[in-house]
């Protein structure tokens, strides 16, 4: 808890501490004997209200039920707390603020019953109230009586209507900063509809053209030399499998990935002409999900940007010894020195299923190194 999740608790301490002092110090000023057993009933009083203030920010429906209790009390014994309205303004605000629905309403509910204590303290002859008015005045004058009557029940009245207000300014400002956070996941999903819209056709189009091309040229009159044919298939085959997973992703389709997977990329690489030099350290073992998309992605991106950036052959290291370590490193090319979206892609998608990537250079050497954690994979019988 933060300071400003303990403040309020603070400040309910002080509050309960102030009042059991000012309690104890009132009542020994209105007790003329001394100490005595009317001062020890004060002192429990006074811890009584100092729990009732703690319960009503802890608990706030304990704190209303121990207030009700303390000014019962207070009636039937003619013993008088001097500090009950302070605390009731306390408890009724808390109720308000804090309670829950049934703890909001009860004590809306019991409003009318502060009206009938207040009734009650004010005809009990043993309470100091009494003593210090004219009771044949208000007689005479009953709107005077009922004033009296408002005033002393104002303590529970107004603190409530505040709590509640405070209750209502909170909800409208969830409700509005969940409106924003709609507002902006709808905007978001809009811009991704878009965006999908558009690759969809511009991405699929091309590979459309260039799946189309490929596999024309086979039908040719001119004879194709075998070494170009397989060039053709593998610009046949890499086109209609980018087309189908741009499709699937678009689609927000599950796929499923496999060790194998990473197996086809490299064997796909090798296959377009690149010389790879792939090396498998220890067995494949089945990936969870979500470890089996990242990692497919992720050496996906490693040999793209090997392509892009980097000449020479490319090495591959898959090494499932303990988890799953990818590395890809090949000679980098002179104008080729920041990271790229590919390089941040590959960080965001790492990080996500708890991994580390760690990037090297050097004049000869560019080295992309992916750690994939499999949390307990096992392995392949």
């Amino acid at each position: 808890m933060g300071m400003r999740g303990r403040t309020p608790l603070v400040l309910a301490g002080v509050t309960a501490g102030a009042v059991g002092v000012a309690e104890v110090a009132l009542s020994r000023g209105s007790d003329q004997g001394g100490p005595g057993q009317g001062f020890v009933v004060h002192v429990v009083v006074a811890c009584v209200l100092v729990l009732i203030v703690l319960s009503a920010r802890l608990r706030p429906l304990a704190g209303l039920g121990l207030l009700l209790v303390l000014e019962l009390f207070g009636v039937v014994t003619g013993t008088e707390i001097h500090t009950d309205e302070v605390v009731a303004a306390v408890v009724m605000y808390q109720c308000a603020r804090r309670g829950s629905s049934v703890t909001l309403w009860l004590s809306g509910l019991l409003m009318p019953i502060a009206y009938l204590f207040s009734g009650m303290f004010l005809t009990n002859p043993g309470t100091e109230a009494v003593r210090r008015v004219d009771r044949a005045s208000l007689a005479e004058e009953p709107v005077a009586a009922v004033l009296l009557v408002i005033m002393m029940a104002a303590p529970l009245a107004l603190p409530w209507l505040a709590g509640l207000t405070f209750r209502w300014r909170a909800t409208a400002e969830r409700g509005r900063r969940e409106l924003v956070r709609a507002q902006a996941r709808a905007e978001a999903q809009e811009h991704q509809a878009r965006l999908a819209n558009d690759v969809h056709d511009v991405v699929g189009h091309s590979l459309s053209v260039i799946l189309t091309q490929a596999e024309s040229a086979r039908y040719l009159d001119v004879r194709t030399p075998p070494e170009v044919q397989a060039v053709l298939d593998t610009i046949s085959e890499s086109a209609r499998g980018s087309l189908t997973e741009v499709r699937q992703v678009l689609a927000a389709e599950p796929i499923h990935r496999d060790a194998s997977d990473l197996d086809g990329l490299v064997h796909s690489l090798s296959s377009s002409g690149v010389t790879v030099r792939d090396r498998v350290m220890g067995v494949p073992r089945p990936l969870p999900p979500e470890v089996a998309t990242v990692a497919h992605r992720v050496l996906q991106e490693m040999l793209t940007n090997a392509i892009k950036h980097g000449e020479g052959p490319i090495r591959v290291v898959r090494d499932w010894r303990e988890d799953l370590r990818l590395v890809v490193s090949n000679r980098p090319r002179e104008d080729s020195h920041s990271d790229g979206l590919g390089l941040t892609g590959m960080r965001r998608r790492v990080h996500s299923a708890q991994g580390k990537l760690e990037v090297r250079r050097s004049s000869t050497l560019f080295t992309v190194d992916a750690h994939l954690p499999l949390h307990g994979a096992k392995e392949h019988p």
